[in-house]
């Protein structure tokens, strides 16, 4: 069960590495907009919502051939000069004091991010937990490939068994028929 997996990931991943808050923000593919799909918030820390929108304003801050965010200091980040002031204000809002994002994704399939807040003080995100965040990230764009490929499957079997009755019952009905040439 894909919820499962992402709420244990979110949960134990904030907790392993004593974040105030972890969260996976899921890009939807129809309208490419962002939510929250799960959340893990430490004792004393508000959490932003599930299924709230929650732009990252990712493109914006992320520098060529870089494949994660990591602010030590929102409050001292020179890269949010780029935003405007709803930004910064959504930004300030979170009450996120030190910010990380890794991509979720599978081959070139980008499926969201997987985030990270550190609230009251700034944060200095080190190279091993980047390093392990990213391998966790890769795992959870694996299980959101499989679980879409399950739906796809599962759909597909629906479709295919409906289509069986559908031909079945018309068999039955042209057999029923007989030598009766009107119907």
């Amino acid at each position: 069960n894909i919820n499962v997996i992402l709420e244990r990931t979110v949960v134990e991943l904030g907790q392993a590495l004593m974040a105030s808050r972890c969260f996976i923000s899921i890009i939807d593919p129809k309208t490419s907009r962002e939510k929250i799909s799960h959340e893990y918030a430490s004792k004393n820390i508000i959490p932003l919502g599930v299924k709230k929108e929650f732009p990252l304003i990712i493109n914006k801050l992320i520098e060529k051939n870089v494949d994660c965010i990591a602010i030590t200091d929102i409050y001292k980040e020179p890269r949010l000069a780029k935003l405007n002031n709803k930004e910064t204000e959504q930004i300030h809002q979170t009450k996120a004091r030190s910010f990380l994002a890794v991509p979720i994704s599978f081959q070139t399939k980008l499926f969201g991010w997987l985030c990270f807040h550190q609230c009251n003080v700034p944060r200095n995100w080190s190279d091993e937990e980047i390093a392990f965040i990213q391998s966790a990230a890769s795992q959870v764009g694996v299980a959101i490939n499989q679980a879409e490929m399950v739906e796809e499957l599962t759909e597909y079997q629906t479709k295919l068994s409906r289509e069986l009755k559908q031909a079945a019952n018309l068999q039955s009905v042209l057999l029923s028929a007989g030598s009766d040439t009107k119907k």
